[in-house]
């Protein structure tokens, strides 16, 4: 995935965010562009329970949100992850893409898609399954790039070039299935005051 860092998507939302092997790359959002919507809840403080660190969600006045991770020792880590939300059949995803510290250019054309339920103060943030979305390509349910492995991991994403909308369909007729989604991550909000309107100090 993208590099091992202090954010790791499976200990990241950012533990969910920043994979250190495997994951899928999506060049369209989940749904569609219109798909897209914003939920006002997502924004605050989030923290993994027990864990030292935090994920601050930023909502943009253009209704994207980033997504910023501080270490134990609050430093802000250098990349951030910035994108939309977009929801179809009563499910809600993050697209999302990685930018580094010193440039405004995304590391990838393409979004990383999650899948996010929030209930009250629990966000729970799942990847979705490369095997699965593998097997997908491979059988021509979905078109796109499945990497070849040369070792326990690939390094390279498995990258989905169908429509938004035929990928938000192929997860939905496959909702059921335990094997599309990874483990969900579960963070827990951390309840400070934080301003009503769209932060624009952030990138």
């Amino acid at each position: 995935m993208f590099r091992k860092a202090k954010i790791r998507i499976v200990a990241l939302t950012c533990t969910v965010l920043l994979f250190s092997h495997c994951y899928v790359v999506s060049e369209f959002i989940v749904g569609g562009e219109a798909a897209v919507f914003v939920d006002e809840k997502l924004a605050g403080l989030w923290r993994f329970p027990g864990k030292p660190g935090f994920l601050l969600i930023a909502r943009h006045k253009s209704g994207d949100f980033s997504f910023h991770y501080f270490s134990g020792n609050f430093e802000l880590d250098g990349e951030y992850f910035a994108g939309c939300l977009s929801k179809v059949g009563g499910k809600t995803f993050l697209n999302v893409k990685r930018y580094g510290s010193l440039s405004e250019k995304a590391a990838d054309s393409g979004y990383v898609p999650l899948h996010y339920e929030l209930n009250g103060d629990q966000l729970k943030i799942a990847l979705l399954e490369t095997k699965f979305f593998n097997d997908a390509i491979g059988t021509k349910k979905l078109t796109g790039q499945a990497p070849v492995q040369s070792s326990t991991y690939s390094t390279a994403p498995t990258r989905i070039t169908s429509r938004g909308e035929d990928l938000a369909k192929f997860i939905l007729d496959n909702w059921k299935n335990p094997e599309m989604l990874e483990k969900p991550q579960t963070m827990e909000r951390i309840k400070v005051d934080l301003p009503t309107t769209p932060e624009e100090a952030l990138p």
